[in-house]
This record gives C-alpha cells, sequence and structure tokens, in this order.
C-alpha cells in the first residue's frame, strides 16, 4: 500500500494505526482515496465527469459522489482498502 514511502514515513503511518488514528495522503485526482464523510475505508476511484468545479467519481465497487474543491478526494494513507474495490480490480487485471 504505501510502496513509494520513506522508512520514517512508514513508522509514522504505523504508530498513527496503532493509536487509531488515520491519515491521509492529501488530495488526489483519482486511484486509491478516501472522500471525507463516506465511510471508514479507501476505495479505488475513477473520474467519470467534470461539472463545474465538482468531479463525479464512480468507485470500482460501485459507489458514485461527488469531489468539490471545498471536499476534495484525499489519498488513501493509512486508511484500510475496500475489499470489494480490490477484488474487482484483480480481476481485471488477470
Amino acid at each position: 500500500m504505501n510502496d513509494g514511502l520513506s522508512e520514517g514515513a512508514k513508522r509514522f503511518l504505523a504508530d498513527c494505526a496503532k493509536a487509531g488514528g488515520t491519515v491521509t495522503d492529501g488530495p488526489v485526482e483519482s486511484g486509491w482515496g478516501v472522500l471525507p464523510f463516506l465511510g471508514r475505508k479507501a476505495h479505488h476511484w475513477s473520474v467519470v465527469d467534470k461539472v463545474g468545479a465538482s468531479t463525479q467519481l464512480r468507485s470500482a465497487c460501485g459507489l458514485v459522489d461527488y469531489a468539490t474543491p471545498s471536499v476534495p478526494l484525499l489519498g488513501a494513507g493509512s486508511y484500510e482498502h475496500c475489499q470489494r474495490c480490490d477484488h474487482k480490480l484483480l480481476r481485471h487485471i488477470r
């Protein structure tokens, strides 16, 4: 999940997870991410459409929602990944 991170960053994320906290990677356009106020797991999001300043997103498991400049899609960070999204992505690889 966090392959490109330094050892210090990996330790920080592990410490946050032990303490019961979660950390995001900041705003992202698509991919593994968390929409604030939408559950406790990271989903794999794809951009469906852009409507003004809003971006319509669809997750691999079928969720549809919008990201806006004030409520952006945030990188997965230390959030657990959705198992349904994981399985759907694995099916496409095979």
